[in-house]
């Protein structure tokens, strides 16, 4: 795929996110990024991310405090990029891209510079914030494991997969979030696994055109659904309370993850509860279409996502414009 995206992103998307474009130059320079070609790896991440996630997603990310900001768009544009060559790739030349894009990450790892955008700016993050290269390894073993593995005997073997894949790149987002408890490395697994599930049940009909079932074999027996069933797209009682299980399975996890929004720097927690709503507001979708994940992927359209952003937003804005006054009239009194 291109690693410059930009073209990929719809008009409404640019258009909604314009009014961003100066918030991020400065977030570059408060992040000090200050290099022109940093700068524009950076950018690539972003753009990368955007292009697939949306505007939502950019209106979250920017909920971070700005020196943060970018390097969440280095660490999501990373696992953007790689997903894309599982989930996008053509599947005669895929297994054999994602060797080739692996020896090219762990070889800039090991040699601490790379001359690509996308891992410039991880290198570059995983420096500024001393996290553990493992994280990423680890990120790219259980990627692998998407090429060679294409169902799940029990929700145990599953979970374990979905800590591998997204619970590595929440470790790394914790570190940008400020943890200030022992105890945010757990919940913020568990906030991780939520989201990864959530977009397990929301492409549960992609992946089955895939070849893919993500839902445990076991759980399937439990409730009398066969693969079959799940492949004709048709919601029957069974498949109903197959999904509402996890959905609610989902849902406990939600609440167990969303501790963690204690834990964090203040500054950081408007970012985690926008995230989480705009996911768990992909939930809310499966439930008002009664369980019907097949025909099109549930996805809340842009006004219950700006819903979303509003609810979440909401308690921690007034603590965010008092924070920018007082910023505001400190530099006004430094500049007299």
């Amino acid at each position: 795929m291109s690693d410059n995206p930009t073209n990929s992103v719809s008009p409404i998307a640019k258009a909604l996110l314009l009014p961003l474009a100066p918030v991020d130059h400065r977030a570059l320079a408060q992040a000090g990024v200050n290099d022109l070609g940093l700068r524009q790896a950076y950018r690539c991440c972003r753009d990368l991310l955007l292009a697939h996630e949306g505007w939502a997603s950019g209106y979250a990310l920017w909920a971070l405090p700005p020196q943060t900001r970018p390097h969440a768009w280095a660490l999501y544009g990373f696992a953007r990029r790689t997903d894309a060559i599982i989930d996008d790739g053509d599947p005669a030349t895929r297994t054999e891209e994602f060797r080739t894009w692996r020896a090219q990450v762990e070889g800039d790892l090991r040699a601490g510079r790379s001359d690509h955008p996308v891992c410039r700016a991880l290198l570059h993050t995983l420096h500024t914030y001393d996290i553990d290269p493992d994280t990423v390894h680890a990120y790219l073993d259980a990627m692998w494991t998407s090429l060679t593995t294409t169902t799940w005997a029990t929700y145990a073997d599953l979970y374990r997969y979905v800590e591998a894949v997204n619970c590595s790149v929440g470790r790394q987002v914790l570190a940008l979030l400020g943890p200030r408890a022992p105890e945010a490395t757990e919940r913020m697994d568990a906030l991780s696994a939520a989201m990864y599930l959530t977009d397990i049940l929301t492409d549960l009909g992609e992946d089955l055109r895939w070849g893919r079932l993500y839902l445990p074999a076991d759980e399937l027996a439990e409730f009398g659904v066969i693969r079959r069933e799940l492949e004709r797209g048709e919601v029957t009682p069974a498949i109903r309370e197959l999904l509402r299980f996890q959905v609610d399975r989902v849902r406990r996890l939600y609440n167990r993850g969303m501790e963690v929004v204690d834990m964090v720097e203040p500054a950081s927690r408007l970012a985690v509860r926008c995230g989480a709503a705009l996911f768990r507001e992909m939930l809310d979708d499966i439930e008002r279409r009664d369980f019907d994940v097949f025909a099109t992927p549930p996805r809340a359209g842009w006004p219950r996502m700006v819903e979303a952003l509003l609810r979440a937003g909401l308690p921690a804005m007034p603590a965010r414009l008092r924070n920018r006054r007082t910023a505001t009239v400190r530099q006004a009194a430094e500049r007299r």
